[in-house]
């Protein structure tokens, strides 16, 4: 659990039935993979690792009510992109684990997800065409962030919120992206966007909050 002096941003229990709906909210990867990947079913049935409960059933009732509510959804460049790599990570998992060839037993991994791209071409492509089916769907109900004025200062926003936070670089530029139209309201499933400041963190990850909780961060 995220350690109190690292949370910074406010947090909202997305469970809750008295939670209320921002106007705006930038979405994370995570989010559209649980809410727009179609596939966890297969994805079970091979063995492969699937989302907890929680995060394929909390996110896609809240986005839904939330765009009843008339929220408008936000992701950068970036954050579909890792979209994109979430959905052919998935897809090439089902197909890896179900492979005569795969020995009995075998758990899939990055190492093997990286050399059935290069050993097995045709299936690749079609898993690649698969997922830009996904990334268009996603396309229809989220908005893209503005570009930065210039690469330094994308290099320069980006690169400092990273810095003053405990996040990857895929979460600065996601969180750099929305504060660049002043944007402070996020949906994630990921507990280090906890860790930038100024920001407002809509989540179901009960230890995300229980750690905004132990902090005094949770909002009522």
């Amino acid at each position: 659990m995220i350690a109190p002096a690292l949370v910074k941003a406010q947090v909202v229990d997305i469970t809750r039935p008295q939670a209320t709906f921002p106007r705006q909210v930038a979405v994370d990867a995570n989010i559209l993979y649980f809410v727009h990947y179609p596939n966890f079913a297969e994805l079970a049935r091979a063995g492969g690792k699937t989302p907890a409960t929680h995060q394929t059933n909390a996110y896609p009732a809240w986005i839904t009510k939330a765009l009843k509510a008339g929220t408008k959804l936000f992701a950068s460049t970036f954050t579909l992109g890792e979209f994109l790599r979430l959905t052919e990570y998935a897809e090439l998992e089902s197909f890896w684990l179900t492979h005569p060839l795969t020995p009995s037993g075998s758990q899939f991994s990055p190492r093997e997800g990286k050399q059935a791209r290069y050993e097995y071409p045709t299936e690749m492509a079609a898993i690649r065409r698969r997922s830009m089916t996904f990334l268009a769907a996603v396309r229809k109900s989220v908005e893209l962030f503005p570009k930065f004025k210039s690469e330094i200062v994308e290099l320069d926003e980006v690169s400092g919120a990273w810095e003053s936070s405990a996040g990857d670089f895929a979460d600065a530029f996601l969180v750099a992206s929305a504060r660049l139209v002043g944007m402070r309201h996020l949906l994630t499933d990921d507990g280090d966007l906890l860790t930038f400041d100024g920001l407002t963190v809509y989540t179901a990850n009960r230890s995300a909050i229980q750690a905004a909780a132990n902090a005094g961060k949770l909002l009522k």
